[in-house]
């Protein structure tokens, strides 16, 4: 759980340039950054693994983004943070 959220971190990083992290950041840079939005949602997917009605969700939403900007990577591909699209 912690390394998704430090993965999570890491991809903000390197999509904004901007070290300080803070979740309305992230919310906020998602919106407006596709590959950003996507690997929040895919992070989110690999946190809520454990908890099977939270998961569904993530992947809903996943699924959703994945359809927007035509991005198509399964849930449990792993990938290191810093990953930029």
């Amino acid at each position: 759980m912690e390394s998704s959220i430090h993965n999570l971190k890491m991809d903000f990083t390197s999509h904004t340039g901007d070290g300080a992290f803070s979740w309305i950041k992230l919310f906020r840079q998602a919106r407006r950054i596709p590959g950003l939005h996507y690997m929040m949602w895919f992070r989110f997917c690999n946190l809520t693994k454990g908890i099977r009605i939270v998961n569904r969700l993530c992947e809903y939403k996943l699924r959703k983004v994945g359809v927007r900007y035509n991005f198509d990577i399964p849930s449990d591909t792993r990938i290191g943070g810093g990953y930029l699209y």
